[in-house]
């Protein structure tokens, strides 16, 4: 079964593809997922290069495990700019031509919703007539202004998609059309074991904050800041990404904090996935301290919410409808304001030791998912 995503792998590092860590992740649990019915799986991925050099790199295949393959289109990277959209030109025909020449009708197809993908899978599908499941995260058209034309491209393939995947129930609510199979998968349920210490052997509660720099996002500031308001007890690990300026901003941040608390504050940087999982089996609080951005918060699930609890941590949270109202909402920490005083009362009235209860409720999520996608597949197909 094809699967239409924006993914990367490690190996790939060379060729800076323009993905996000947590769309991979979801990416790869949704190619798991699928191969778990039984189905082998082809991840096919349009990603161009942000490397900002004149570089060329052809199609090549990967192999993962368990049956599941990737196929990179090619890309080229540029230190131009306004070469973007070039890029964006050549990936895109290539991807209509894979579906021209390597579907047939009423083969599924797994599309991850974009709307830089709407035009050639629309194009491709009514020529090859292949079955269309959409994976829809968010509706683009409610958070970034998009020309006319393009916001009716997203209308037409939500609207004549055969099957959904949809990342929050909110979302299947506005756009599920009866009598249209579906299914919900806030994010990955994947468990890779059970079993965590019962405490670090420093003695001290590790707290983890994960995700973008941006200071816009408030996420990270508002991590490390409430370190202000914990004791030595507690731990601040952060981790992510950004710009060079947003990295060095943050930096001086942690430096600034660190002076006049004794909450230690350890600066990770961007971790691969071995690395990541360490840090995460160090760690018995994962935060979720982005501010909800109330153009989509009804609709917007945090991946790293799952994967702190797929791996044994409790949640602290901003509280959004998609939030609370997921089959998680109920697991987790809330602060009251999105102030670092907030996040430091809420880190404190969480019991560290109860952790390893979310990872078995997630793994029974998985089990949920599984058997719903297998139900969905058969009534499609």
């Amino acid at each position: 079964m094809k699967y239409l995503t924006f993914f990367s792998t490690e190996e790939e590092r060379a060729l800076c593809l323009g993905t996000s860590p947590a769309g991979v992740t979801k990416s790869r649990y949704m190619a798991q997922l699928l191969r778990e019915t039984g189905h082998p799986v082809e991840i096919v991925s349009p990603a161009w290069s942000k490397c900002g050099r004149w570089q060329r790199w052809k199609a090549f295949d990967l192999s993962l495990d368990n049956g599941i393959t990737v196929h990179q289109l090619a890309t080229f990277g540029t230190p131009l700019r306004w070469l973007t959209p070039l890029q964006w030109v050549h990936s895109l025909l290539q991807l209509f031509f894979y579906l021209l020449f390597h579907t047939r009708a009423g083969e599924p197809v797994l599309v991850y919703h974009s709307y830089y993908l709407s035009l050639p899978v629309l194009l491709a599908r009514r020529i090859r007539k292949f079955k269309l499941l959409l994976e829809v995260e968010e509706i683009y058209q409610d958070i970034v202004p998009l020309p006319r034309l393009l916001q009716r491209w997203e209308e037409e393939i939500i609207q004549t998609a055969d099957g959904y995947v949809f990342s929050t129930a909110a979302i299947g609510e506005r756009i599920h059309r009866d009598g249209i199979p579906f299914l919900v998968v806030n994010g990955s349920y994947h468990c890779e074991e059970l079993s965590r210490p019962s405490s670090p052997s420093d003695g001290k509660i590790h707290c983890l904050y994960s995700g973008t720099f941006d200071a816009s996002k408030a996420g990270a500031y508002l991590a490390v800041d409430a370190a202000a308001f914990l004791s030595d007890r507690y731990c601040i690990h952060i981790s992510g990404f950004g710009t060079e300026e947003e990295t060095r901003a943050l930096l001086r941040e942690i430096q600034r904090i660190q002076a006049k608390t004794s909450c230690e504050i350890i600066y990770e940087g961007f971790l691969d996935d071995s690395a990541y999982r360490q840090l995460l089996g160090k760690c018995q609080i994962g935060l979720n301290t982005q501010t909800p951005d109330q153009r989509f918060s009804n609709t917007c699930f945090p991946s790293k919410i799952l994967v702190y609890m797929s791996h044994g941590l409790q949640v602290v949270s901003a509280a959004n409808t998609a939030i609370t109202a997921s089959d998680v909402g109920a697991r987790l920490t809330y602060y009251n304001a999105q102030t670092p005083e907030a996040v430091a009362q809420a880190i404190q009235r969480v019991n560290p030791r109860q952790g390893a209860e979310n990872a078995r409720f997630v793994q029974q999520l998985h089990a949920q998912a599984r058997a719903r996608l297998q139900t969905m597949l058969e009534a499609l197909f």
